[in-house]
């Protein structure tokens, strides 16, 4: 074992495990493709409307955490991720304005996620909230609204997202009730 690295114990690899398999990114996937299914959208031409969203948010997060060298993969310190929100909802704004074009009956849908990313963006800004309760809320609430109240059960995760991520010591309390209740009370 090399000198300063101490052995994981079982319950930070699970709780990495799941930080990574709920990590906001992969809901963003599952929210696409759900999307697609309930909508009938070829899932090709829905991700390249949110090329921009995408592109914006990678070259932010390759920018801070591979060329400057000042953050982790988590972006996990305040002062790191400040501006990720700001950034993502510009992208966000121009696929918003792509899909008006292509798809304007999911306005709504696009409406909600682009208030979701500003006011987590601004928030971000002063205070850390939680993208991983934005994300696995926002997924969840989602498919409750797609596909109907079986997807209630979707909701039993969130303690598991609120334990990994108190547990890796990434969010309080706070800031994953808070992720979780901007993300109801947007989308809901």
């Amino acid at each position: 074992m090399a000198r300063g690295k101490q052995k994981k114990n079982y319950l930070t690899i699970f709780a990495e495990v799941i930080s990574i398999i709920l990590s906001p990114v992969n809901m963003v996937a599952f929210m696409i493709l759900g999307i697609s299914l309930k909508f009938n959208i070829p899932m090709i031409s829905f991700v390249a409307i949110l090329c921009p969203f995408f592109i914006f948010t990678a070259v932010y997060f390759i920018y801070k955490v591979f060329i400057k060298r000042d953050s982790d993969v988590d972006l996990s310190k305040l002062r790191m991720r400040r501006h990720i929100g700001v950034t993502t909802f510009v992208g966000f704004a121009i696929s918003f304005i792509i899909s008006h074009q292509y798809y304007p009956f999911l306005d709504w849908n696009f409406l909600r996620a682009g208030i979701i990313v500003l006011i987590s963006g601004l928030v971000t800004l002063k205070w850390k909230i939680s993208y991983h309760a934005i994300g696995y809320a926002s997924f969840c609430f989602t498919f409750i609204e797609l596909f109907g109240t079986p997807w209630l059960l979707s909701l039993l995760g969130l303690p598991l997202v609120f334990w990994a991520r108190m547990y890796l010591k990434k969010h309080t309390f706070a800031q994953l009730s808070a992720g979780t209740i901007l993300s109801g009370v947007i989308i809901i």
